[in-house]
């Protein structure tokens, strides 16, 4: 399978918010930013507030794996520390996805303490 999807996070440059989503493609190519409809989380992208950083790439399947697993580790649907207003998950969604050990740390160590550490996949 190609590997073309991309696991992404979003982080307040001010509140440290947090923002998780999977798209078709880089995220870095300027011209996408999210599919979310959450007025506040528009509201800051539109003043350059978000900062985005790509996680991991990897299939369809792999990344909305990853966006479940993340989101209901934090609760994000009921985290005043995420703009996300779901949980993830649907069709497909394998509940018992456990994340690459070293994707989990990094991503945990950026929405936890706001500290991205480069990977040597990067």
């Amino acid at each position: 399978m190609t590997k073309t999807w991309t696991l992404y996070c979003g982080k307040h440059k001010k509140t440290f918010e947090t923002y998780l989503g999977v798209h078709k493609g880089d995220i870095t190519d300027g011209k996408y930013t999210t599919s979310s409809k959450n007025p506040f989380l528009l509201d800051a992208i539109k003043n350059d507030l978000i900062e985005f950083k790509t996680i991991t790439f990897g299939t369809k399947e792999e990344m909305y794996n990853y966006e479940y697993y993340f989101l209901s580790k934090y609760d994000a649907k009921n985290n005043h520390k995420f703009f996300n207003r779901s949980n993830g998950g649907g069709p497909g969604v394998d509940k018992t996805f456990k994340p690459d050990p070293d994707v989990e740390k990094r991503l945990s160590n950026l929405i936890e303490n706001n500290v991205w550490e480069e990977s040597n996949n990067d």
